[in-house]
């Protein structure tokens, strides 16, 4: 569970640190943004699911 949480910390708050600098397009980015809060969110449910169901 631990581990999902990391993950899904580094990816609401690092990854589009990091995108921001590398992408030039501003939809494209945007994008990448979303997608990354996204994965963030299945992977605190996930971790949520397992704790509670597995």
């Amino acid at each position: 569970m631990l581990i999902y949480i990391i993950l899904a910390l580094v990816l609401w708050i690092v990854a589009p640190i990091v995108i921001n600098g590398r992408i030039k397009k501003k939809s494209d980015r945007k994008a990448l943004i979303m997608l990354c809060r996204i994965l963030a969110g299945v992977f605190i449910g996930l971790a949520i699911y397992r704790e509670l169901f597995i």
